[in-house]
Protein backbone atom coordinates (compact mmCIF):
# COMPACT_ATOMS: atom_id res chain seq x y z
CA UNK A 1 0.00 0.00 0.00
CA UNK A 2 1.39 3.17 -1.06
CA UNK A 3 1.42 5.55 1.97
CA UNK A 4 0.73 8.91 -0.34
CA UNK A 5 -2.34 6.98 -1.47
CA UNK A 6 -4.00 6.36 1.74
CA UNK A 7 -7.53 7.89 2.63
CA UNK A 8 -7.41 10.53 5.57
CA UNK A 9 -8.65 7.28 7.68
CA UNK A 10 -6.18 4.41 6.20
CA UNK A 11 -3.55 7.25 7.61
CA UNK A 12 -4.98 7.44 10.53
CA UNK A 13 -4.76 3.36 10.64
CA UNK A 14 -1.36 3.30 9.73
CA UNK A 15 -0.34 6.24 12.09
CA UNK A 16 -1.70 4.49 15.17
CA UNK A 17 0.24 1.74 14.47
CA UNK A 18 3.22 3.63 14.16
CA UNK A 19 2.46 5.60 17.16
CA UNK A 20 3.09 2.72 19.23
CA UNK A 21 6.94 3.49 18.75
CA UNK A 22 7.03 6.99 18.64
CA UNK A 23 7.97 9.58 21.50
CA UNK A 24 6.24 12.55 22.54
CA UNK A 25 7.87 16.50 22.77
CA UNK A 26 9.28 15.23 26.13
CA UNK A 27 11.21 12.43 24.91
CA UNK A 28 9.07 10.37 25.92
CA UNK A 29 7.40 7.01 24.34
CA UNK A 30 3.70 7.06 23.78
CA UNK A 31 1.72 5.78 26.50
CA UNK A 32 -1.32 3.29 26.23
CA UNK A 33 -3.85 6.62 27.55
CA UNK A 34 -2.48 8.29 24.33
CA UNK A 35 -2.91 5.22 22.16
CA UNK A 36 -6.63 4.87 23.26
CA UNK A 37 -7.51 7.95 22.78
CA UNK A 38 -6.46 7.71 19.53
CA UNK A 39 -8.20 4.78 18.74
CA UNK A 40 -11.84 6.06 20.33
CA UNK A 41 -11.05 9.49 17.78
CA UNK A 42 -10.45 6.98 14.89
CA UNK A 43 -13.82 4.76 15.58
CA UNK A 44 -15.79 8.34 15.65
CA UNK A 45 -14.17 9.42 12.66
CA UNK A 46 -14.95 6.28 11.31
CA UNK A 47 -18.68 6.56 12.04
CA UNK A 48 -18.53 10.29 10.76
CA UNK A 49 -17.32 9.62 7.59
CA UNK A 50 -19.82 6.58 6.61
CA UNK A 51 -23.03 8.64 8.13
CA UNK A 52 -21.77 11.98 6.39
CA UNK A 53 -19.44 10.98 3.27
CA UNK A 54 -20.65 7.05 3.04
CA UNK A 55 -17.07 6.32 2.46
CA UNK A 56 -13.64 6.75 3.94
CA UNK A 57 -13.03 10.44 3.71
CA UNK A 58 -10.02 12.47 2.33
CA UNK A 59 -7.91 14.40 3.53
CA UNK A 60 -9.52 17.48 1.04
CA UNK A 61 -13.10 16.46 2.72
CA UNK A 62 -11.59 18.55 6.25
CA UNK A 63 -13.28 22.32 5.53
CA UNK A 64 -14.47 24.63 8.06
CA UNK A 65 -18.23 22.81 6.77
CA UNK A 66 -16.88 19.22 7.77
CA UNK A 67 -15.64 20.27 10.90
CA UNK A 68 -19.01 21.87 11.80
CA UNK A 69 -20.91 18.99 10.93
CA UNK A 70 -18.35 16.69 12.78
CA UNK A 71 -18.83 19.03 15.77
CA UNK A 72 -22.53 18.60 15.73
CA UNK A 73 -21.78 15.22 15.36
CA UNK A 74 -20.28 14.31 18.76
CA UNK A 75 -22.09 17.03 20.42
CA UNK A 76 -25.17 14.80 19.68
CA UNK A 77 -23.92 11.81 21.36
CA UNK A 78 -24.08 14.28 24.45
CA UNK A 79 -19.75 14.89 24.43
CA UNK A 80 -19.03 17.67 26.44
CA UNK A 81 -17.24 20.86 24.56
CA UNK A 82 -13.85 20.05 25.87
CA UNK A 83 -13.85 16.42 24.81
CA UNK A 84 -15.14 17.61 21.28
CA UNK A 85 -11.70 20.07 21.46
CA UNK A 86 -9.74 16.98 22.16
CA UNK A 87 -10.76 15.23 19.17
CA UNK A 88 -10.37 18.41 17.00
CA UNK A 89 -6.50 18.79 18.13
CA UNK A 90 -5.89 14.80 17.49
CA UNK A 91 -7.19 15.26 13.91
CA UNK A 92 -5.66 18.78 13.49
CA UNK A 93 -2.63 16.84 14.21
CA UNK A 94 -3.46 13.65 12.11
CA UNK A 95 -3.70 16.57 9.12
CA UNK A 96 -0.44 18.20 9.81
CA UNK A 97 1.57 15.18 10.34
CA UNK A 98 0.24 14.08 6.74
CA UNK A 99 0.90 17.44 5.53
CA UNK A 100 4.40 17.65 6.22
CA UNK A 101 4.75 14.15 4.60
CA UNK A 102 3.46 15.25 1.40
CA UNK A 103 0.20 13.57 1.12
CA UNK A 104 -1.93 16.64 0.38
CA UNK A 105 -1.87 19.92 0.10
CA UNK A 106 -5.02 20.62 2.15
CA UNK A 107 -3.99 23.95 4.61
CA UNK A 108 -7.25 23.48 6.64
CA UNK A 109 -5.82 22.84 9.86
CA UNK A 110 -3.64 25.74 9.74
CA UNK A 111 -7.12 28.23 9.96
CA UNK A 112 -8.79 29.70 13.22
CA UNK A 113 -11.79 27.23 13.29
CA UNK A 114 -9.41 24.73 13.41
CA UNK A 115 -8.25 25.70 16.76
CA UNK A 116 -10.28 23.26 19.25
CA UNK A 117 -12.69 24.84 21.76
CA UNK A 118 -12.35 24.72 25.64
CA UNK A 119 -14.16 26.03 28.28
CA UNK A 120 -12.71 25.99 31.60
CA UNK A 121 -14.78 24.64 34.03
CA UNK A 122 -15.07 24.74 37.66
CA UNK A 123 -14.61 21.42 39.02
CA UNK A 124 -16.79 20.04 42.21
CA UNK A 125 -14.46 18.43 45.44
CA UNK A 126 -16.15 17.35 48.59
CA UNK A 127 -15.06 19.47 51.70
CA UNK A 128 -13.42 18.25 54.56
CA UNK A 129 -16.68 18.15 56.86
CA UNK A 130 -18.35 16.49 53.65
CA UNK A 131 -15.72 13.78 53.47
CA UNK A 132 -16.32 13.42 57.92
CA UNK A 133 -19.88 12.70 57.34
CA UNK A 134 -19.39 10.19 54.92
CA UNK A 135 -17.18 8.14 57.16
CA UNK A 136 -19.28 8.10 59.88
CA UNK A 137 -22.76 7.20 58.08
CA UNK A 138 -23.12 3.12 58.41
CA UNK A 139 -24.72 1.75 55.40
CA UNK A 140 -25.78 -1.31 57.48
CA UNK A 141 -25.62 -4.75 55.72
CA UNK A 142 -24.80 -2.70 52.40
CA UNK A 143 -21.28 -4.23 51.70
CA UNK A 144 -20.98 -2.89 48.68
CA UNK A 145 -21.98 0.77 49.74
CA UNK A 146 -19.78 0.74 52.20
CA UNK A 147 -16.47 -0.55 50.64
CA UNK A 148 -16.96 1.85 47.86
CA UNK A 149 -16.60 4.60 50.13
CA UNK A 150 -14.20 3.35 52.29
CA UNK A 151 -12.11 2.85 48.90
CA UNK A 152 -12.63 6.85 48.12
CA UNK A 153 -12.07 8.24 51.10
CA UNK A 154 -8.72 6.43 50.83
CA UNK A 155 -7.84 8.32 47.56
CA UNK A 156 -9.45 11.56 49.14
CA UNK A 157 -6.88 11.58 51.93
CA UNK A 158 -4.00 10.25 49.66
CA UNK A 159 -4.26 11.96 46.38
CA UNK A 160 -3.73 8.13 44.70
CA UNK A 161 -4.87 7.90 40.92
CA UNK A 162 -7.35 5.31 40.36
CA UNK A 163 -4.44 3.31 38.99
CA UNK A 164 -2.42 3.56 42.13
CA UNK A 165 -5.64 2.32 44.15
CA UNK A 166 -6.26 -0.38 42.19
CA UNK A 167 -2.96 -1.71 44.01
CA UNK A 168 -3.06 0.14 47.34
CA UNK A 169 -5.15 -2.93 49.28
CA UNK A 170 -2.14 -5.14 47.93
CA UNK A 171 0.44 -3.25 49.33
CA UNK A 172 -0.95 -2.21 52.12
CA UNK A 173 -2.18 -6.04 53.61
CA UNK A 174 2.26 -6.17 52.94
CA UNK A 175 2.95 -3.63 54.80
CA UNK A 176 0.25 -4.22 57.36
CA UNK A 177 2.32 -7.78 57.99
CA UNK A 178 5.71 -6.00 57.79
CA UNK A 179 4.85 -3.70 60.59
CA UNK A 180 3.35 -6.73 62.74
CA UNK A 181 -0.22 -6.70 62.00
CA UNK A 182 -0.97 -2.67 62.72
CA UNK A 183 -1.21 -0.05 60.12
CA UNK A 184 2.34 1.86 59.35
CA UNK A 185 2.62 5.64 60.18
CA UNK A 186 3.43 5.70 55.82
CA UNK A 187 3.83 3.07 52.54
CA UNK A 188 6.39 3.31 49.89
CA UNK A 189 5.76 2.27 46.69
CA UNK A 190 6.18 2.49 42.33
CA UNK A 191 3.27 4.77 41.18
CA UNK A 192 2.01 3.44 37.85
CA UNK A 193 1.58 6.29 35.74
CA UNK A 194 5.32 7.96 36.06
CA UNK A 195 7.23 4.66 37.27
CA UNK A 196 8.67 7.04 40.43
CA UNK A 197 9.21 5.44 43.97
CA UNK A 198 7.01 7.71 46.13
CA UNK A 199 6.30 7.83 50.12
CA UNK A 200 2.71 8.60 51.30
CA UNK A 201 2.10 9.56 54.93
CA UNK A 202 -1.12 7.36 56.10
CA UNK A 203 -3.09 10.34 57.60
CA UNK A 204 -5.40 9.33 60.37
CA UNK A 205 -8.83 9.03 58.43
CA UNK A 206 -6.58 6.54 55.97
CA UNK A 207 -5.62 4.52 59.18
CA UNK A 208 -9.00 4.13 60.87
CA UNK A 209 -10.52 2.93 57.51
CA UNK A 210 -7.37 0.27 57.28
CA UNK A 211 -7.89 -0.52 60.93
CA UNK A 212 -11.01 -1.13 60.60
CA UNK A 213 -10.63 -3.95 57.51
CA UNK A 214 -7.54 -5.33 59.69
CA UNK A 215 -5.15 -4.61 56.74
CA UNK A 216 -7.60 -6.42 54.26
CA UNK A 217 -8.86 -3.37 52.29
CA UNK A 218 -12.07 -4.30 49.82
CA UNK A 219 -10.58 -5.01 46.15
CA UNK A 220 -11.11 -1.79 43.50
CA UNK A 221 -14.47 -2.67 41.44
CA UNK A 222 -14.13 -1.49 37.71
CA UNK A 223 -14.71 2.16 37.16
CA UNK A 224 -18.22 2.12 36.05
CA UNK A 225 -18.99 0.35 38.99
CA UNK A 226 -16.84 2.22 41.62
CA UNK A 227 -18.66 5.81 40.01
CA UNK A 228 -22.09 4.25 39.86
CA UNK A 229 -22.57 2.92 43.44
CA UNK A 230 -20.21 6.57 45.07
CA UNK A 231 -23.27 7.95 43.65
CA UNK A 232 -26.07 6.38 45.48
CA UNK A 233 -23.76 5.90 48.50
CA UNK A 234 -23.50 9.76 48.66
CA UNK A 235 -26.90 10.70 48.28
CA UNK A 236 -28.19 8.01 50.98
CA UNK A 237 -25.59 9.96 53.08
CA UNK A 238 -27.37 12.90 52.66
CA UNK A 239 -23.98 14.41 50.62
CA UNK A 240 -26.55 15.30 47.98
CA UNK A 241 -27.05 18.84 48.13
CA UNK A 242 -26.73 21.74 44.95
CA UNK A 243 -23.93 23.08 43.36
CA UNK A 244 -23.63 24.98 40.28
CA UNK A 245 -21.66 24.14 37.58
CA UNK A 246 -20.54 25.55 33.53
CA UNK A 247 -22.22 24.14 31.31
CA UNK A 248 -19.99 21.84 28.68
CA UNK A 249 -23.23 21.26 26.58
CA UNK A 250 -22.78 22.56 23.06
CA UNK A 251 -26.19 23.26 22.33
CA UNK A 252 -27.16 24.30 26.07
CA UNK A 253 -24.36 26.63 27.27
CA UNK A 254 -26.01 27.77 30.40
CA UNK A 255 -24.59 27.08 33.80
CA UNK A 256 -26.42 23.97 35.62
CA UNK A 257 -27.69 23.29 39.14
CA UNK A 258 -26.84 19.86 40.29
CA UNK A 259 -26.68 17.60 43.04
CA UNK A 260 -23.09 17.34 43.52
CA UNK A 261 -23.62 13.55 44.30
CA UNK A 262 -24.58 13.01 40.95
CA UNK A 263 -21.41 14.56 39.58
CA UNK A 264 -18.62 13.05 42.20
CA UNK A 265 -16.71 10.91 40.26
CA UNK A 266 -13.41 8.42 41.70
CA UNK A 267 -11.40 11.01 39.94
CA UNK A 268 -13.07 13.79 42.17
CA UNK A 269 -11.24 12.31 45.27
CA UNK A 270 -8.06 13.57 44.30
CA UNK A 271 -9.23 16.79 43.80
CA UNK A 272 -10.43 16.80 46.78
CA UNK A 273 -7.24 16.39 48.54
CA UNK A 274 -5.63 18.89 46.60
CA UNK A 275 -7.76 21.48 47.16
CA UNK A 276 -8.59 20.51 51.04
CA UNK A 277 -4.17 20.42 51.72
CA UNK A 278 -4.27 23.52 49.82
CA UNK A 279 -7.08 25.27 51.45
CA UNK A 280 -6.04 24.08 55.04
CA UNK A 281 -3.44 26.44 54.48
CA UNK A 282 -0.37 24.68 55.86
CA UNK A 283 0.89 23.16 52.71
CA UNK A 284 2.86 25.33 50.34
CA UNK A 285 2.35 24.70 46.21
CA UNK A 286 5.53 23.11 45.67
CA UNK A 287 5.16 20.87 49.11
CA UNK A 288 1.96 19.94 47.30
CA UNK A 289 3.42 19.47 43.82
CA UNK A 290 5.07 16.76 45.52
CA UNK A 291 2.20 14.78 46.64
CA UNK A 292 -0.13 15.86 43.50
CA UNK A 293 2.97 14.65 40.81
CA UNK A 294 2.05 18.06 38.74
CA UNK A 295 5.78 19.88 37.46
CA UNK A 296 4.11 23.16 37.58
CA UNK A 297 2.63 25.43 40.01
CA UNK A 298 0.45 26.84 36.98
CA UNK A 299 -1.20 23.22 36.77
CA UNK A 300 -1.56 22.62 40.17
CA UNK A 301 -3.81 25.84 40.35
CA UNK A 302 -5.70 25.01 37.71
CA UNK A 303 -6.62 21.68 38.76
CA UNK A 304 -7.77 23.01 42.22
CA UNK A 305 -11.19 23.43 42.58
CA UNK A 306 -10.82 27.40 43.35
CA UNK A 307 -11.78 30.30 41.72
CA UNK A 308 -9.10 33.17 40.93
CA UNK A 309 -10.49 35.38 43.34
CA UNK A 310 -9.97 32.09 46.29
CA UNK A 311 -6.63 31.36 44.96
CA UNK A 312 -5.51 35.41 44.75
CA UNK A 313 -7.30 35.33 48.79
CA UNK A 314 -5.40 32.24 49.49
CA UNK A 315 -1.62 33.66 48.09
CA UNK A 316 -1.99 36.85 50.08
CA UNK A 317 -3.12 35.00 53.49
CA UNK A 318 0.26 33.07 52.62
CA UNK A 319 1.85 36.33 52.17
CA UNK A 320 0.96 38.37 54.91
CA UNK A 321 4.15 38.55 57.66
CA UNK A 322 6.02 36.91 55.33
CA UNK A 323 8.54 39.94 54.77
Amino acid sequence: KQIGRLTFNAFVDDYIERAKTMTNAKGEQINERTLAKYRTIREQVSRFAAQTFHRAMTFEDWTETTLAKYVHFRASQGVGINTIGKDVATIKLWLKRAFSAGMHNNRSFMEPFFVPKKKQTRRVHLTVEDLARFETFDFGRANMLSNVRDLFLVACWTGFRISDLRRFPEVMAEAWTTAGNRCPESVTFVQSKTGETVTVTLLDPVRRIVEKHDGRLPRVYADPVMNRELKVALDRAGINYTVEIQSTDVFDPKPKRVRICDVVTMHTARRSFATNLWNDGGVSARELMTLTGHTSEGALLAYLNLSREETAKATATRLLGRF
